[in-house]
């Protein structure tokens, strides 16, 4: 679809795809803020995309997405505005898609870092060096110039293929 983590707002997304109703999954402070969007081809079963952008995207830049097959249950009640550009084949850069076998999955992210039932976690924690514009922001010189970056992709499997996947990247401090 063209947006990527960290780089886009919730903003690029509505100039791309439409306004869409904002909401949240939970009542925590601290909950994202979402953007819903569904498959206008698929009818109200169709494929869901959500847009979120929590403390780590300072609430308006993209920090995770969820794609999500109509046979999936919704898991909260957000407004999703129906799109042409959400479909059943909405992948990610790296091949990542619903429908895919369960050893397509695998060959593609490796073993989970963890397994429950049919959802599937693959993890990974790295650093980013900040950079000239986040180092002005503070007041003293920074000694360890860089962000601790957890990614995290989580996948729902049913018929041992994919019918949903989350993807969170999350910067620190």
């Amino acid at each position: 679809m063209g947006f990527t983590l960290e780089e886009n707002t919730l903003s690029d997304v509505e100039k791309k795809l439409g306004r869409s109703t904002p909401g949240a999954c939970s009542k925590e402070t601290d909950a994202s803020k979402m953007l819903c969007y569904i498959s206008e081809a698929e009818g109200a079963g169709g494929t869901r995309v959500i847009f979120e952008s929590g403390p780590s995207g300072g609430w308006s830049t993209l920090d995770g997405f969820k794609v999500a097959s109509g046979k999936m249950a919704e898991s909260c009640s957000l407004q999703c505005k129906k799109t042409s550009a959400v479909a059943s084949d909405t992948k990610t850069n790296g091949g990542l898609k619903l429908g895919l076998t369960k050893a397509e999955l695998l060959s593609l992210f490796g073993q989970p870092t963890k397994v429950d039932k049919n959802r599937y976690m693959f993890e990974w924690s790295s650093k980013r060096a900040m950079t000239e514009a986040e180092l002005a922001k503070f007041k003293q010189p920074v000694e360890d110039a860089y962000w601790s970056v957890d990614d995290t992709v989580e996948v729902q499997l049913s018929d041992s293929r994919v019918i949903e996947f989350e993807v969170h990247h999350t910067v620190l401090d």
